[in-house]
């Protein structure tokens, strides 16, 4: 009986090890600025190769700007495929829904909107 759950807690650790080694991680962090401006952005990923020909997985994203008059956040969700039908080809496609909060302001007017985009990037 020993032997039995020992092989068995051995294989699960195995298993998951072989999941974390199929997982890609990656993104895009940047920071702009200069007089009376302000842009910031991070955008994590983590791709799970299921075969040499597929890969998928979730994308975050997150960005503000401002500016004098003018002030904007992002957040947003993203699913990424990639398709590699050869050694040296490869296309992608990602599904993105953002959420946006824009705030303008000047002596006279102050606007709000926020609203939901959703965007197909092919490539």
């Amino acid at each position: 009986m020993c032997v039995f759950f020992c092989s068995g807690s051995m294989y699960a650790q195995q298993s998951q090890s072989a999941f974390w080694d199929r997982v890609s991680y990656g993104g895009s962090l940047g920071i702009n600025f200069g007089s009376g401006y302000f842009s910031g952005n991070v955008a994590p990923s983590a791709i799970y190769e299921f075969n040499p020909y597929f890969s998928a997985g979730p994308g975050l994203s997150f960005g503000y700007v401002k500016n004098d008059f003018y002030r904007s956040s992002l957040a947003g969700a993203s699913l990424i495929a990639l398709v590699n039908p050869y050694r040296y080809i490869q296309f992608s496609a990602e599904l993105e829904e953002v959420y946006a909060s824009q705030k303008y302001e000047n002596s006279n007017v102050a606007q709000t909107r926020e609203f939901w985009n959703t965007a197909l990037f092919l490539g």
